[in-house]
């Protein structure tokens, strides 16, 4: 794999694995109901669902 060229693509190139990421929490989320392990997991899910997927759509859209 090699580095993106532009921050613009960069950016585009960040959204789809932000979206696995949440994916990847539903899963595992769904597969326990440890408060203290579900906790772990759902902290790094809402960073990438709530902060890092918004940041990067919204630097997609914007064209930067």
């Amino acid at each position: 794999m090699t580095a993106p060229d532009t921050r613009a693509e960069a950016f585009r190139c960040a959204v789809e694995p932000e979206k696995d990421n949440v994916a990847l929490y539903d899963g595992l989320l769904a597969a326990t109901e440890e408060p203290g392990v579900r906790r772990s997991l759902q902290n790094p899910q809402s960073a990438s669902r709530d902060r890092h997927l918004p940041a990067f759509e919204c630097c997609v859209r914007r064209g930067r």
